[in-house]
């Protein structure tokens, strides 16, 4: 053995050299040895995805359910990598088909992440528990070997935006996915399949008894994961089976509102369809999909959403009406939908520090016709004098002098 317990035995099993692992075997060796990382020649086998050798040394009676430090057996390994054979071969040798490892994780749950269609259906044709979660919590840390390791410090509530969108196709790319894609949360094999788009795989664990609201740590079900990802046939296929279209995460939010906040027109536009609450908002922020839309200067959707029956003057937490996000985010064709609605065009935030939020517009003449009208908080006009945004201004002026008897025609310059 060298300094990290490395065995000849360990090397030729790793590298699929059949030959050398039968006469290693004939002379001696250990099959059942382990590295300083707890992994015997068969985890070794699995991780290269060698099959033949897997087969050989099974024949010799090793340990098919060995776990190495991080928890990770041949089998899950095996799933990880999706190799079929090697699966096969490992559970009529008698491996346990639900073995986790540290984190919780089975041989299911690491295939839907690999988003592996034919090991899915393989694992549930054998008895595969669909509703297993691992048992991570919202921080992680590093640890040993890819299938059990999280990026350290990796926050979970950013973590969709860290996934590559593209799909993987080598196994150092792969590796890097499952290290990044599900650190954190508890999640199960549907919600695996529906963050991905993966319509089949979810067929098939909903056809297998998968739950289908069942949430993860954060509190988002399948039917979140996948509008927040934009797979509109996912939303459609779960939806049909029965899944809570209004259902709150820890924070209150609903698939409308991480629909909207992601801008996805087409899955918020079907949301309303089937029935989604337009007017929840969440815990943390009081944000409603009509916040976000206006903010994100979706017209279509702020049209859709009003059309369901959203309130225009809600306030959030802050006292932001769609109004004043939409002049934050100096969008003019919202506030002209809005102010069609006849919305409070003077509300006013709760922020009161009117002087120095003007300070910073850059356009003179419009901080010094705000200062005549004495606005003390900042108002959808406020918005729209930092953002130096014209026809936001415009709009908002002409509507507040046909409130006074004027015309409110645009000067046609």
């Amino acid at each position: 053995m060298n300094t990290r317990k490395d065995t000849a035995l360990d090397w030729a099993a790793f590298l699929g050299n059949v030959f050398m692992v039968q006469d290693l075997l004939k002379a001696g060796t250990t099959p059942n040895v382990t590295d300083l990382a707890g992994n015997t020649p068969l985890v070794q086998a699995a991780q290269g995805s060698r099959p033949r050798v897997v087969e050989v040394l099974l024949a010799q009676g090793v340990d098919v359910d060995h776990r190495n430090k991080d928890g990770n057996s041949a089998l899950a390994w095996a799933a990880f990598n999706g190799n079929h054979v090697i699966i096969e071969d490992l559970l009529n040798a008698g491996a346990r088909i639900n073995i986790t490892n540290n984190h919780g994780n089975t041989p299911l749950v690491l295939a839907s992440k690999m988003k592996t269609l034919d090991i899915v259906k393989l694992l549930l044709e054998r008895g595969a528990t669909v509703t297993q979660q691992d048992n991570l919590g919202k921080n992680c840390n590093t640890v040993g070997t890819p299938v059990g390791t999280c990026v350290s410090s990796a926050d979970c509530t950013r973590l969709d935006t860290l996934l590559p969108a593209e799909s993987v196709n080598n196994n150092t790319t792969r590796t890097a996915n499952l290290l990044v894609n599900f650190a954190c949360g508890r999640h199960s094999a549907l919600i695996m399949a529906a963050f991905h788009g993966n319509l089949g795989i979810a067929q098939d664990l909903l056809a297998k008894g998968a739950k289908v609201d069942l949430p993860n740590k954060a509190g988002n079900t399948p039917l979140i994961q996948a509008a927040k990802e934009n797979h509109l046939e996912v939303v459609k296929f779960l939806l049909g089976q029965g899944a809570a279209v209004d259902h709150k995460n820890n924070e209150g939010t609903t698939a409308l509102i991480w629909t909207a906040n992601r801008n996805h027109t087409e899955v918020v536009r079907h949301l309303l369809e089937v029935g989604a609450d337009p007017n929840i908002q969440n815990l943390s922020e009081g944000d409603t999909a009509l916040d976000w839309a206006a903010f994100l200067g979706n017209v279509f959707m702020v049209q859709d959403l009003l059309k369901a029956g959203a309130a225009p003057n809600v306030t959030d937490l802050a006292g932001n009406t769609p109004l004043v996000q939409a002049a934050q985010g100096s969008r003019p064709r919202v506030v002209e939908v809005l102010l069609a609605q006849g919305v409070d065009v003077d509300h006013q935030n709760n922020d009161a520090e009117t002087g120095p939020f003007l300070a910073r517009a850059l356009i003179f003449e419009i901080i010094f016709f705000l200062l005549l009208l004495f606005i003390p908080g900042n108002s959808a006009l406020a918005w729209a004098a930092f953002n130096g945004n014209h026809v936001i201004i415009e709009d908002l002026l002409n509507t507040v002098r046909r409130g006074a008897g004027g015309d409110g025609a645009r000067d046609n310059q």
